[in-house]
C-alpha cells in the first residue's frame, strides 16, 4: 500500500510547480540583464522558504551555474532562522547540477556587502524595513539574478510594528502612534512597477505576476581601449565598460598637462556605475607612470565618509598591480581593515576626512565627495595641489546635488585650479532601463528634483510674496500629492550634503514630525522645513534623565537642556525642533530661509509652542543665520565629528518672555564654559565659530559671572609686553586674564576689535596654539600675528587700566615707549559681524 504524502510535501511540490509559472519571466529577465524581484507575504516560514527554493531552483536551471547570494535578516534571527534555512538548502528537493552557495548576515552588517555583487538576495521585511539598508543591498543583485523579500500578509503589512519604528517614537508618544505612511506607500509601488511579482505564501496563490515581453537579447559590447594611452593598456584591459575606460583616461590628466596650477579630477555617477572600481585602476595606472617615467614614488591619500565606501577602490587598486606584475606589502589597522598598500611604484593609504585636512599627500582622492560637508571640500582643494573628488549623484547612503552646483561652481572660480570631469552613466551589473532599479528610485525618492522656477514665481520670491503653511503627509505619501512631496525632498536633495531614505521614513511615520512649505502664488516650493515636536514630557520621564541620565530617542533639545544645563523645568514646554531647513537652489541667499523662520515662529506661538529650536554642525556661516533669526545657543559639544570636523551646536529661540530669561541664563552658562574648553576639548574649534558661541545675549548685566582677577605684577607685566619690554612667554598668564576680560565684557564702550584681531586672541591666548597654529587657522603670517597682538594689547590695556591701578604702576612706565615696533593708529572700529 502506498504512503500518504504529508502536507510538506505537497506543499514543495506546489511551491515547484508555482515558481514554474516564472520561468518566462527569469528566462527574459536573463536576457535582457535586468532583474527581478518576488515578494513572498505571509505568516508561514516554511512555505515561505520553499517557495525561495523553488524560485532559485528555476533562475539555476534558467542560468545554468552555481548560485551566490545573501540572506539578510534582523540580528535575532541571524543564528535560528537562518542556519534553519541553510539547513534546508542542504536538504533541499531541488534536482539539478548546481551548488547554491549561501551567507546570512545581519541588517547591521549590510555595509559589508558594499562592492558585492550576487545572483540573489533575500531580505526578511517582516520585522524590519530600513530604507537605507534596503537600497544598498538591493544594488548588489546582477542583471539577470532576483531579489526576493519576506513579507507580512499584505493585509496586515501596512500597520505592522517594524525595529525601525523604535527610533521615531519618543516619550510621550509609544509605537502605537506610528503613522505607517511609508509602508502604505511602498506596498503601493510594489503593485505599481514592473518587474516585480507578489504571492501569497500562506494560501501559495499568484497575487500580481510580472508580464514578461520579448526582448532583444542584450549583449554588453567589450569597450574600445583607447589608441593612444600613458597609463599601461593592462589597466584598461581590467574595464568593464566604456564609461569606466573614459574615467580611468580622465585621470591622465595629471600627466599629460604641465602643472602650472592646483589639479582636480571630478568623476561622479549615479549608484552602480563602477566609478569607484574606475578609481582603483587609475591610481594604479598614475603610480606606475609616476615612478617609470619621472623617477617617484608617489604617496595617494585616499578618503570617504565611511570606509567601506572605497573597497572596491582599494580591490581593483591590487588587481592592477598584480596585472602589471608589481608585488605588494598590505598593512592593517586593528579592525583588520587595509589602511596601507605599499609597493615599489608607489603608496595607496586610508585616513578618515578629518584627519586628511592635516596631511599633505602628493595626490588627495576623496570618494562620496557628497557625503561630507562642502567647507571641507574646500578645505581639501585648497589644501593639496593635485586632488580627485567622485561622487555619487543619486545614492542612499548620504549623498546630495549641493556638490555638483555649490562645489563645482567654486572651483570654477578658482584662479589657480585646473580641472575636468567626467560622469559615469552605464549601469556595472546590470543593462539600462532595469525595472528594479526604476522601482527603487521611485520608492526611496531618489529621483526627487525641485521644480523649476517661472519668472511668475520670481517675482513672487522678489516681492516675498510667498506663503508658508503645514503640508498634509496623508496626502504626500498616498500618491494623491506625490509630485509636491518630491519637490519638497528634492530641495533636501540639493541643499544638504547628507540625505538618506530613512530621513524620509522619519517624516512619513514619526508621530511627532511634519513638513512645512514656503510656496509661491502657483505653489511652487522655495523652503522647505522638517520640524519635530520635542517637550511636554512626563516628569517621571524627566526625572529619569535628571537623576539617572537615561537615554529615550528623540526629545533632543529637552535632554540636552536637562542633562547639560540642568534645567529640568524646560522639558515639561512644548516647542519645534527643525530638523531640516533648506532653499531652492536657483533662488537661495534672498532672505527666503530667514523669512520662513519667522512665519514658523509666528505659527507655533499661535498653536501655543514655546520656543522653536535646532541642533546642527557649526561652521561660522551656520551658527551666523541662526543667531541673526533669534536664536540662542546654549550647548556645544566638547567632542568633534570624526568626519566633518564640526562641533554640534544647540540653539533655541524663545517665543515668550519668560522663556526668554531662562535661555540668556543657559547662553550665558554656555559661555562660560567655552572659555574653560577653548585651551582643551575646544583647541581645534575654528575661532569664528567660537567668537559666535562667546557672545553675549544679556542685555540686562555686563558680566554674567565675576571677571578674572589680574593682580598689579600682572598688570605691569601686561604694559611692559605693550611697551615690548617682556616676551608673550613670560606675559601669557595675564593675557589670557585680559582677554577673557574683553571677551566676558558685554560693554558696548567696549574696544571693537575687527574680525581678524579676535580670531587672533582666540586662537592664541585662548585656545594657546602655537603661533604657527594660531597663523594659519587665521590665514595670517606668523609675523602679522607676533606685531598685530601687541597693538590689540595696547588698545585693551588703554581701556581697561583704571586710574587706580595706573596710580600703583603708572611711574615704572610714564616716559617708557615702544622700543621696535611703530604706534598704530586705531582703526575705524568694526567687529566685522
Amino acid at each position: 500500500m502506498n504512503e500518504k504524502p504529508n502536507e510538506n510535501s505537497i506543499n514543495k511540490k506546489i511551491c515547484l510547480e508555482m515558481a514554474s509559472n516564472f520561468t518566462k519571466d527569469i528566462e527574459t529577465a536573463l536576457a535582457a540583464n535586468h532583474r527581478r524581484m518576488y515578494v513572498l507575504a505571509g505568516n508561514d516560514y516554511n512555505k515561505k522558504q520553499d517557495l525561495t527554493l523553488a524560485l532559485l531552483d528555476v533562475l539555476a536551471k534558467q542560468s545554468h551555474h552555481d548560485l551566490k547570494g545573501y540572506l539578510v535578516l534582523v540580528y535575532d534571527d541571524v543564528d535560528t532562522m537562518g542556519q534553519q534555512f541553510k539547513d534546508k538548502i542542504k536538504n533541499s528537493f531541488i534536482q539539478g547540477n548546481y551548488t547554491i552557495s549561501l551567507k546570512i548576515s545581519s541588517y547591521r552588517e549590510s555595509l559589508k556587502l558594499l562592492g558585492q555583487t550576487f545572483d540573489f538576495i533575500i531580505l526578511d521585511l517582516t520585522k524590519n524595513l530600513h530604507p537605507d539598508d534596503l537600497g544598498r543591498l538591493i544594488e548588489t543583485v546582477r542583471g539577470g539574478g532576483i531579489v526576493i523579500l519576506w513579507a507580512p500578509p499584505f493585509e496586515d503589512w501596512p500597520t505592522t510594528k517594524l525595529s525601525i519604528h523604535n527610533v521615531m517614537v519618543s516619550p510621550p508618544y509609544t509605537i502605537n502612534d506610528i503613522k505607517h505612511r511609508y509602508l502604505i506607500r511602498f506596498i503601493k509601488k510594489l503593485f505599481e512597477h514592473n518587474g516585480i511579482s507578489l504571492i501569497d505564501a500562506d494560501e501559495l496563490r499568484i497575487i500580481k505576476q510580472n508580464e514578461p515581453k520579448s526582448v532583444e537579447p542584450y549583449v554588453r559590447q567589450n569597450p574600445e581601449l583607447p589608441d593612444v594611452h600613458v597609463f599601461p593598456l593592462e589597466i584598461y584591459e581590467l574595464a568593464v565598460t566604456q564609461d569606466q575606460v573614459e574615467a580611468v583616461k580622465t585621470c591622465e590628466f595629471f600627466v599629460t598637462t604641465k602643472q602650472t596650477k592646483k589639479q582636480s579630477v571630478i568623476i561622479t555617477a549615479d549608484r552602480g556605475r563602477g566609478k569607484t572600481v574606475s578609481l582603483g585602476l587609475a591610481l594604479a595606472g598614475l603610480a606606475y607612470v609616476m615612478h617609470n617615467e619621472h623617477n617617484l614614488r608617489p604617496h595617494f591619500l585616499i578618503t570617504s565618509p565611511r570606509y567601506e565606501n572605497i573597497l572596491p577602490l582599494i580591490d581593483f587598486y591590487k588587481l592592477a598591480l598584480d596585472r602589471l606584475g608589481i608585488s605588494y606589502e598590505e598593512v592593517k589597522d586593528e579592525s583588520n581593515y587595509i589602511v596601507e598598500i605599499k609597493s615599489s611604484i608607489g603608496r595607496l593609504t586610508y585616513d578618515n576626512p578629518l584627519n586628511c585636512t592635516k596631511r599633505k599627500p602628493d595626490l588627495l582622492v576623496v570618494d562620496e565627495a557628497a557625503g561630507l560637508p562642502v567647507h571641507l571640500l574646500y578645505t581639501f582643494v585648497n589644501k593639496n595641489d593635485r586632488t580627485i573628488f567622485s561622487s555619487t549623484i543619486h545614492g542612499y547612503e548620504g549623498a546630495g546635488r549641493s556638490f555638483s552646483i555649490r562645489f563645482l561652481s567654486y572651483l570654477g572660480k578658482m584662479r589657480d585650479l585646473e580641472y575636468v570631469n567626467y560622469k559615469l552613466s552605464e549601469p556595472i551589473r546590470y543593462a539600462p532601463d532595469d525595472p528594479i532599479e526604476k522601482w527603487l528610485y521611485d520608492t526611496l525618492f531618489l529621483d526627487a528634483e525641485p521644480i523649476s522656477l517661472t519668472d511668475e514665481d520670481i517675482q513672487d520670491i522678489s516681492r516675498f510674496n510667498v506663503t508658508l503653511a503645514k503640508k498634509d503627509l496623508d496626502l504626500w505619501f498616498s500618491g494623491k500629492n506625490e509630485e509636491e512631496a518630491k519637490q519638497f525632498i528634492g530641495i533636501y536633495v540639493y541643499a544638504h550634503y547628507r540625505n538618506r531614505p530613512r530621513d524620509i521614513a522619519f517624516l512619513a511615520d514619526a508621530p511627532h514630525h511634519s513638513a512645512y512649505a514656503l510656496q509661491t502664488s502657483s505653489g511652487a516650493i522655495v523652503t522647505a522645513i522638517q520640524v519635530a515636536e520635542e517637550g511636554n514630557m512626563p516628569k517621571d520621564v524627566i526625572n529619569a534623565i535628571y537623576k539617572h541620565r537615561k537615554d529615550f530617542h528623540g526629545q533632543i533639545v529637552p535632554h540636552t537642556m536637562i542633562v547639560h544645563q540642568r534645567m529640568p523645568s524646560f522639558a515639561t514646554l512644548k516647542g519645534l525642533r527643525i530638523v531640516r531647513i533648506a532653499t531652492h537652489p536657483d533662488v537661495m541667499r534672498k532672505g527666503l530661509g530667514s523669512f520662513a523662520l519667522n512665519e514658523l515662529s509666528r505659527i507655533a506661538k499661535k498653536e501655543g509652542y514655546t520656543y522653536l529650536s535646532a541642533i546642527f554642525g557649526a561652521n561660522s556661516e551656520l551658527l551666523h543665520f541662526w543667531i541673526k533669526n533669534g536664536f540662542i545657543p546654549v550647548h556645544v559639544s566638547p567632542d568633534r565629528n570624526p568626519i566633518s570636523g564640526e562641533y554640534s551646536v544647540a540653539v533655541i529661540k524663545p517665543l515668550t518672555k519668560k522663556l526668554q530669561n531662562m535661555i540668556v541664563e543657559a547662553n550665558n552658562e554656555l559661555r562660560v564654559r567655552v572659555l574653560g574648553w577653548l585651551p582643551e576639548q575646544l583647541k581645534d574649534m575654528n575661532t569664528r565659530v567660537a567668537f559666535r558661541l562667546l557672545h553675549s545675549f544679556d542685555t540686562k548685566r555686563r558680566f554674567y559671572v565675576r571677571p578674572p582677577d589680574i593682580t598689579i605684577r600682572q598688570w605691569e607685566k601686561l604694559h611692559g609686553y605693550a611697551l615690548e619690554l617682556m616676551t608673550y612667554e613670560a606675559v601669557a598668564d595675564a593675557l589670557r586674564n585680559l582677554c577673557k576680560l574683553y571677551i566676558m565684557d558685554a560693554s558696548p564702550a567696549k574696544p571693537k576689535l575687527n574680525v581678524k584681531q579676535i580670531d587672533l586672541i582666540i586662537a592664541k591666548c585662548l585656545q594657546i596654539r602655537d603661533w604657527k597654529s594660531t597663523a594659519e587657522s587665521i590665514n595670517a603670517t606668523i609675523k602679522w600675528c607676533f606685531i598685530e597682538l601687541i597693538h590689540i594689547v595696547r588698545r585693551l590695556l588703554k581701556f581697561y587700566t583704571t586710574p587706580e591701578i595706573w596710580k600703583r604702576i603708572g611711574v615704572h612706565y610714564q616716559k617708557a615707549k615702544p622700543t621696535g615696533i611703530e604706534e598704530k593708529p586705531e582703526e575705524s572700529e568694526s567687529s566685522g559681524e
